[in-house]
């Protein structure tokens, strides 16, 4: 709870703490700290906590109104804050391993929110402040990365809403959800960014645990990204679709959940970064995302990143990503990279090969046969070839 006053000798904030609202003594030790205050002795401060207590515990028992679905207005309401990463309501689960940009990506989105330019996905449909809930570094590097995001989509940060960081060191998430959700009101913030699940979260990562940070990530009243890491125990669920880490009500609880995956070629300043959607309500999932995010530094001998860029590219074309990708999306890929020309079977087999991606030939003539209207059968020379459609009609 807060108690503020409006009064001029004493404005702003009087009070706060925690009280159960059950406890006599608790209630007697509010109203003795608010009685003594010089300024309020023409105030009834018991009835006062008294009134306070009661109500708050009847809004929590009688929980929130019901309304009538028939007579809900729902056209007017947009469905996403920053489209397709962040929804107007609910948990965007952005996971991946160590080291594949999940935290520049997920400040990347709150930087678009913050500035109301497409750094990321599309033009947020709504801009305004972003809280960085943060247990993993410090003020400084948050800010020196925001600054070099805003320098690598030339943008002035002084034409921006601010993105306010909050160092949450020693408390989990649930612990400290009353002090956020202060912020959220005091500062209208419309998204956050909780870095990272493993630290924000109470005791392991077992369901009940998950289910907490998730109450209390819901209980924020806000939408946001909370970035998390992929499944070490169990990497691959027999879908075959990679899970974030612990218990599968992680990706149960989310609203939308991203699988991240990266490559970089050594001493490379590019990190190429393909996006799956691996969790979507109300619709279908949205189409893979890929992006070259280029750091560059102040100097060769500083490691101060001084500009960090994005660009979106198609997953497709890069071959370090291929293994990301569906069966229909890894044909595309190796028919892409022979420059659309046709191929065999066998070779393109071959190529998958290479990559480190085992595909019978079989089953790329069923993939082949299934997805008949992206490729195309032709015969040369007594050959069996296959080809991009698209590519054909173009020609």
């Amino acid at each position: 709870f807060e108690v503020r006053s409006t009064r001029p000798e004493a404005l702003g904030l009087i009070e706060d703490g925690d009280i159960y609202l059950t406890s006599t003594s608790g209630k007697s030790s509010l109203e003795r700290k608010l009685r003594d205050h010089p300024s309020f002795e023409d105030i009834k401060w018991g009835v006062v906590v008294t009134e306070f207590c009661a109500l708050a515990r009847k809004r929590w028992e009688n929980g929130q109104p019901s309304v009538d679905l028939r007579e809900v207005d729902y056209r007017d309401k947009p469905r996403w804050l920053h489209r397709p990463f962040v929804e107007c309501v609910g948990v965007t689960d952005l996971f991946g391993d160590g080291d594949s940009g999940k935290s520049t990506l997920a400040m990347a989105s709150g930087a678009s929110v913050c500035s109301g330019m497409a750094i990321i996905g599309e033009k947020p449909l709504v801009s305004g402040p972003v809280s960085y809930i943060d247990w993993e570094a410090d003020a400084e590097t948050h800010a020196m990365r925001l600054n070099a995001i805003y320098r690598g989509a030339d943008i002035d940060p002084a034409t921006c809403y601010p993105m306010r960081y909050l160092p949450m060191l020693g408390q989990t998430l649930a612990s400290a959800k009353g002090a956020i959700r202060r912020m959220i009101i005091e500062h209208g913030i419309v998204m956050w960014i909780a870095d990272s699940r493993s630290l924000a979260q109470a005791g392991g990562l077992m369901t009940e645990d998950t289910l907490e940070l998730f109450r209390a990530l819901r209980g924020l009243g806000v939408p946001g990204i909370l970035v998390d890491h992929e499944s070490k125990e169990e990497i691959r669920n027999k879908s075959g679709k990679r899970m974030p880490i612990g218990s599968v009500t992680a990706r149960n609880s989310a609203r939308r959940a991203w699988h991240v995956q990266a490559t970089q070629q050594p001493e490379s300043q590019r990190l190429t970064v393909a996006l799956s959607d691996r969790k979507h309500n109300n619709g279908p999932g949205l189409p893979r995302q890929a992006y070259h995010i280029d750091f560059v530094s102040d100097d060769d001998a500083s490691e101060m990143v001084y500009m960090i860029g994005f660009t979106k590219t198609d997953v497709r074309d890069v071959p370090d990503l291929i293994g990301s990708l569906g069966t229909r999306e890894k044909l595309e890929a190796v028919l892409r990279s022979n420059r659309g020309q046709p191929m065999p079977v066998k070779d393109i087999v071959s190529a998958l090969s290479i990559e480190g991606v085992r595909l019978t030939e079989g089953a790329v003539r069923a993939a082949f046969n299934r997805h008949h209207d992206n490729f195309v059968q032709l015969y040369q020379n007594g050959q069996t070839l296959w080809a991009l459609k698209a590519g054909i009609e173009d020609v």
